[in-house]
Formats: structure tokens, C-alpha cells, sequence
């Protein structure tokens, strides 16, 4: 496993919820926490979601050039095999 496949496995948790105590999943932002969502696939999504949000915005996120690279090159494989799983190619 690299290293920001362990840094995104870190982001994103599940924790039950306190009146049903159904499994909801999150995922944590340098700047908050994103969820809940019904499954881990969803709270990746929306990490990527947020991700291209801040690109678009020119915010780093005080990632390095190298860092960034990275992540995004994971982010974007994840994304596309929960998209190829579900057979959304939106």
C-alpha cells in the first residue's frame, strides 16, 4: 500500500449512527468532514467531488506539486472503478 493510499484510508471512516445505529460513512478534508453517506464508495465520490472543487479554485490544499500528483492519479483510479462498478460513466 502506498503512501497516499494510506492517507486516504485514514479519510475515510464509517461510525454508527447514534439514534438508528446504522454504519454511515464520512470522509475528512483538511478543511471538514464530508457525509454521512450510505456506503464507503459514496464517501469516496464525494472526497473526489470536493477534491476537483478546490482544483478548480487553484487550492492546493498545501499539498506539494509531487503529493498532489499523487493523490489525484489514486483518486482518479478509485473514482473510475466504483463508476465502472456501478456502470455510471458520468
Amino acid at each position: 500500500m502506498s503512501d497516499i493510499e494510506r492517507i486516504i484510508k485514514d479519510r475515510i471512516f464509517a461510525l454508527p449512527n447514534p439514534t438508528s445505529g446504522a454504519k454511515e460513512w464520512f470522509c475528512m478534508a483538511r478543511e471538514r468532514i464530508l457525509g454521512p453517506y450510505d456506503t464507503r464508495d459514496l464517501a469516496t465520490l464525494a472526497l473526489s467531488d470536493f477534491v476537483k472543487s478546490c482544483e478548480q479554485r487553484g487550492d492546493s490544499g498545501g499539498r506539494s506539486e509531487e503529493d498532489e500528483a499523487e493523490f489525484r492519479k489514486w483518486l482518479n483510479a478509485e473514482t473510475d472503478r466504483i463508476q465502472g462498478e456501478s456502470g455510471d460513466q458520468s
